[in-house]
């Protein structure tokens, strides 16, 4: 059984978010709300400081939101079938999703890369009664570089690799 997950790292996006999310609630606070109470906020090195953030905090996101935003994603291999789960992080409406196809079913497997090769995502191919059937897209962009590897590695035992 192999199992590949990004939890490590879903952690600590959202530690990350939490505290960036309080720094730019209270610089929108400090500097545009209720700049009356802040005797600082008219500094222009605090200024300075502030819209630098926002700008930067503003295209993090953007970056993040054309990437496809974070994943969830968990891989399950075992003898009998591959498992995927995941979700988006990024969005409140983000619904649980999963994928379970026979190991014997796995026909192939396809690796889209777009947006500077940043967002990736993975088709599933199932032969099934001779027909071969797509399964949606998968984020892989949010995994690792050494566990999207491991994750190929085992779908190639069982499956071709098309380009």
């Amino acid at each position: 059984m192999v199992k590949v997950s990004n939890e490590n790292e879903v952690a600590a996006y959202h530690v990350m978010r939490v505290f960036l999310a309080v720094i730019f609630v209270a610089y929108i606070a400090s500097i545009w709300a209720f700049p009356e109470y802040f005797p600082w906020s008219g500094n222009r090195v605090v200024l300075m400081v502030g819209h630098t953030y926002a700008v930067i905090y503003i295209l993090v996101a953007l970056i993040l939101a054309m990437r496809g935003g974070m994943w969830f994603l968990e891989f399950i291999s075992r003898d009998e079938f591959y498992e995927f789960r995941y979700y988006v992080l990024t969005t409140p409406f983000g619904a649980k999703r999963m994928v379970r196809i026979p190991v014997a079913g796995l026909y192939a497997f396809k690796i889209h890369k777009r947006f500077f090769n940043m967002k990736k995502t993975l088709v599933l191919y199932q032969e099934k009664d001779g027909k071969i059937f797509q399964y949606p897209p998968i984020p892989i962009g949010s995994l690792l570089k050494q566990k999207q590897e491991l994750v190929v590695e085992v779908l190639k035992k069982n499956a071709i690799e098309l380009t």
